[in-house]
């Protein structure tokens, strides 16, 4: 399911992309709950969410912004402008942020996207990844019986460039 990559929760609109999982920081938020409750409900009625709460992959950044500039109550309208590079980004990068957890920088942002479109199952063996696809039951006679599938496996160096150029 598309949740296994990311969804888009109020706590991360709340607190930003590199905060989301830290207890307590010193930094402050970037949107206040309130403000960060109104953005929510825009992505849900204005459908960019899928009902699992993860952002539709097809919806652009200028889209994004465009629907909730349209659709913020003037209540939370300064609040949401003076931070609306950062909700974006945020919404953004929801769409893998369970993966961004695990890997961090090890891969770009096109290959996040890339992961996540073509359902890929991602894992960390040593400093390698590896990409898993499996197909559908293959050679089954009846619905409801064991029937074998292929998993293929990519294993695949990070994509992180450090001093050492590795």
């Amino acid at each position: 399911p598309r949740s296994y990559y990311g969804i888009l929760t109020k706590e991360m609109l709340v607190k930003g992309i590199s905060r989301q999982n830290e207890l307590t920081s010193t930094t402050q938020d970037i949107l206040s709950l309130e403000c960060a409750h109104a953005v929510y409900d825009i992505c849900i009625s204005e459908r960019l969410l899928n009902d699992d709460c993860s952002l539709i992959l097809d919806k652009s950044e200028d889209l994004i912004q465009h629907t909730i500039d349209s659709n913020i109550p003037s209540l939370y309208q300064e609040e949401y402008s003076l931070n609306r590079d950062r909700v974006v980004e945020t919404i953004l990068h929801s769409r893998y942020a369970n993966l961004y957890n695990l890997l961090r920088d090890h891969l770009s942002e096109d290959s996040y996207v890339a992961i996540v479109r073509n359902q890929i199952l991602v894992d960390v063996q040593g400093e390698d990844l590896l990409f898993q696809i499996f197909t559908s039951n293959i050679l089954q006679r009846k619905s409801g019986e064991e029937a074998p599938f292929f998993e293929f496996i990519q294993r695949v160096c990070s994509e992180c460039m450090g001093a050492d150029g590795c």
